[in-house]
């Protein structure tokens, strides 16, 4: 079986698979780190991405019974890269270009079974990004916001194919990070202890 988690850049997705992984509550075998294409870059960092992200999920074996975690896939990398491309008509080349090869790549392999997806208030999101010095700390909230709305539109074209997907509304501050956290584990252990 194959869980996906997915988030905007500055989401809890990071948290909840440390605690996750801490914690060993809800059954899994592996977890395995993907990145969602990156902000900047253009078709050369998002090619970078899907090209590692397709080749850490071939890794599995499609015979395995393993639980496996994903953090980010190369299914929502088209989402992520369309929601910051400039208005240029090179840029919306190379995304046009992008969207080709996520659609070739994404026909060749398995869905997902299930997508576990953390929403996050963009403020939020953006001031984790600059407190943990990220890279991607340069996107502004409407950066934010635009992804957020890019993946929203994404998991329902998953739905629609069939993926079961499982979403987590965001915890107001960090503050409420462990409460967030115990509600989204005890969602998850009923789910995958069944």
């Amino acid at each position: 079986m194959r869980i996906v988690f997915e988030g905007i850049w500055g989401s809890t997705i990071d948290y909840l698979i440390k605690r996750i992984t801490e914690d060993q509550e809800v059954p899994f075998d592996r977890v395995k780190v993907s990145i969602p294409p990156p902000p900047f870059n253009g078709l050369r960092g998002w090619t970078y991405a899907l090209t590692e992200n397709m080749e850490i999920w071939k890794q599995q074996n499609e015979t395995e019974e393993d639980i496996v975690l994903y953090q980010h896939s190369v299914w929502s990398s088209y989402a992520f890269a369309s929601a910051l491309v400039e208005e240029s008509v090179f840029a919306n080349d190379e995304l046009s270009l992008f969207k080709d090869m996520c659609e070739g790549l994404s026909e060749l392999n398995n869905l997902p079974d299930y997508i576990v997806y953390c929403h996050a208030f963009p403020k939020t999101a953006h001031q984790r990004l600059k407190r943990e010095k990220s890279i991607c700390s340069t996107i502004n909230e409407h950066g934010l916001m635009e992804t957020s709305k890019s993946l929203i539109a994404w998991l329902d074209e998953m739905k629609d194919k069939g993926v079961k997907v499982i979403e987590f509304p965001p915890p107001f501050s960090d503050d409420e990070l462990e409460q967030w956290y115990d509600f989204a584990n005890n969602t998850l252990k009923e789910v995958f202890n069944n």
